[in-house]
C-alpha cells in the first residue's frame, strides 16, 4: 500500500513538473544578454576587474584574444587604441562550435574597453554565416520579428520579449556560440597569455 502511494505521489509531481515546464515563460531578464534601444538587436556585454594587472596587460591580453579568434588574425582589428584602451575587432570568428549549426562560422564585431584593472566588452551584430554559399543568418531575426509582428497587428512594438520553455532552449541554442565567445574573452582576460610569462 505504502509503495502504491509513494508511486501515485511521485507520479503526481512529474506530472505537476511537466505542466510548471510547459507554462514556464522566459522574459528578457532571463536572457544573458540585453536588447539595444537603438538598433534593438542583441548585446552581449559585460564589465569585470582583474585583480593584480595594470591597462597595459588587460590590453595586451584582450589584443591576443582577438588575434586568436578573428580568421583575418590582426587583419581583423579595425580599432587600436592603446592610449584609451580601446579595440574593435570584426570579422568572422574561428574555433565556435555548436551542434545545429555545424560547419558554419560565426560573424560578430567585438568591442573592448580596458581601463586601469577593469574591462568592458561588447559583442552585437551576431550572425552564423555559411562562407561557402554567403548565406547569413541573423541572431536577432527572433526579435526582429516579434517588433515587426507586433507592429503589424497594430500594437506597440514590445520593449520586452517572452518565450516559452521550448522557444527559450531554441533560442538558447542559436545564440551559445557568442556567449561561449564571451565565456572564452573572460577566460582569457584573466590568464596571461604566452607573452606574458616570457
Amino acid at each position: 500500500m505504502n509503495q502504491r502511494l509513494f508511486l501515485i505521489g511521485f507520479l503526481a509531481l512529474v506530472l505537476l513538473s511537466l505542466f510548471y515546464l510547459h507554462k514556464k515563460r522566459y522574459t528578457l531578464a532571463d536572457m544573458p544578454y540585453s536588447i539595444d534601444s537603438t538598433t534593438g538587436g542583441i548585446v552581449c556585454q559585460n564589465t569585470a576587474k582583474v585583480q593584480g594587472v595594470d591597462q597595459e596587460q588587460l590590453y595586451n591580453r584582450a589584443k591576443h584574444f582577438l588575434i586568436r579568434n578573428f580568421v583575418k588574425g590582426n587583419a581583423a582589428i579595425q580599432i587600436d587604441d592603446k592610449n584609451n584602451g580601446v579595440l574593435v575587432g570584426k570579422g568572422i570568428i574561428r574555433g565556435l562550435m555548436s551542434v545545429k549549426t555545424a560547419g558554419m562560422d560565426y560573424e560578430a564585431p567585438i568591442e573592448i574597453r580596458v581601463k586601469g584593472d577593469s574591462y568592458q566588452y561588447k559583442i552585437s551584430d551576431m550572425a552564423v554565416v555559411n562562407t561557402d554559399n554567403g548565406g547569413r543568418y541573423d541572431i536577432n531575426q527572433d526579435i526582429h520579428e516579434a517588433r515587426e509582428n507586433a507592429i503589424r497587428q497594430g500594437k506597440k512594438a514590445p520593449t520586452n520579449i517572452e518565450m516559452s520553455q521550448r522557444q527559450y532552449e531554441e533560442h538558447m541554442m542559436k545564440l551559445k556560440p557568442f556567449t561561449d565567445l564571451a565565456a572564452q574573452l573572460r577566460d582569457a582576460m584573466q590568464k596571461p597569455n604566452e607573452k606574458e610569462s616570457l
